[in-house]
């Protein structure tokens, strides 16, 4: 059996925007995704069974870390319902399909770069996942999970897949699985499946706040789109209605957010989301209000929610406004904090 461990990070929308709905059906989006380090744990195992055939179906198992009071696997997809699965699936159909010199398949030369026989040796890939990352929270841990999977695989099998061809791989995926196969700091177009790497700010330190809540995407656009047509109808803002069109005075070039401090990182943070998710969910609007008089830098929400977090000075100032959140009893808090930079020769910011 050979495995592999990879730390799965989490990420925050530090910017986003949403252009407009295209021909698809999928909203053009325009955001700035940041790493931090809260993660999920995620092993990838393939050993040989001696059965006939090539692959078996991927075993997919999830479970809270250090879960106490519930079951360790309440509310997580395991087996086929998991897209870490979806992203072992895509994989394996990929090897079959490509071939390599003399027209063997990828799927036979990387079987024999894990000591298995090409024909008649059978591959069992076991996939465990340890959950930190809290669901429907905005944060992509099912997407990071995706990347880790496909990154672990491809080494395991002897990286048949160059670069590009990974990140056309994860885009078929789902749009955010792309950006986890770097992390950082990176502008994220179309669907979020286009990556532009960003020069990384400097360290930030950020506070958590997850509701007791999902909040799910698909609502969150359709309540986008309403609003939009809203607004296309009317000519105008009413004052009833929040405006999601595009803001004109939001910046144009991304860069000074990225490599500055937490100014010119808080000055930056936009979220287009924000007016449908908290139609979606009124009580999220009450609860940023609440954060925004803790003292932050900056409360925003990431993604399409339900996550809201704090811009924080610095380390104390993080560890004073987690403490003045968690007396307010609003939710789970969180102390996080930009994920570690990659390290140098490491071509991607997954570790053993």
């Amino acid at each position: 059996m050979r495995t592999i461990r990879l730390r799965a990070h989490a990420k925050l929308n530090l910017f986003l925007e949403v252009v407009g709905l295209r021909p698809d059906g999928f909203h053009e989006l325009r955001t700035v995704m940041h790493e931090i380090d809260l993660a999920d744990d995620v092993k990838v195992s393939v050993s040989h069974s001696g059965a006939a055939g090539d692959v078996e179906k991927p075993a997919v198992v999830c479970r809270w870390a250090g879960a106490r009071k519930r079951p360790s696997s309440a509310g997580l997809p395991s087996g086929t319902d998991n897209i870490a699965y979806r992203a072992a699936e895509l994989f394996l159909v990929k090897m079959r399909g490509s071939k390599r010199a003399g027209g063997r398949s990828a799927l036979a030369s990387a079987k024999r770069s894990l000591g298995l026989p090409a024909r008649g040796g059978h591959a069992k890939i076991a996939i465990e996942i340890l959950k930190r990352i809290p669901l429907a929270s905005g944060m992509g841990g099912g997407s990071s999970d995706a990347a880790a999977v496909l990154v672990a695989l491809n080494r395991l099998f002897g990286s048949p897949l160059g670069p590009a061809s990974l990140a056309r791989l994860a885009a078929s995926v789902g749009s955010d699985v792309p950006f986890f196969l770097k992390g950082g700091t990176a502008l994220c177009t179309g669907r979020g499946e286009k990556v532009k790497p960003l020069k990384p700010p400097a360290t930030l330190h950020f506070v958590l706040l997850v509701p007791p809540w999902g909040i799910a995407t698909a609502d969150v656009y359709r309540t986008w789109d309403r609003l939009a047509a809203t607004e296309s109808r009317s000519g105008a803002v009413r004052d009833s209605v929040p405006s999601v069109a595009p803001d004109k005075g939001s910046i144009q070039d991304l860069t000074p957010m990225s490599c500055g401090g937490v100014d010119h990182v808080g000055v930056g943070m936009s979220n287009a989301l924000e007016p449908p998710a908290f139609l979606v969910k009124p009580r999220m609007r009450r609860l940023k209000g609440r954060m925004e008089g803790i003292g932050f830098v900056r409360v925003m929400m990431t993604g399409s929610g339900s996550t809201l977090f704090g811009l924080c000075k610095d380390r104390r100032h993080a560890a004073a406004c987690s403490g003045r959140l968690k007396r307010l009893g609003i939710g789970r808090v969180i102390l996080a904090r930009s994920a570690p930079p990659i390290p140098r020769g490491q071509t991607d910011h997954r570790r053993h």
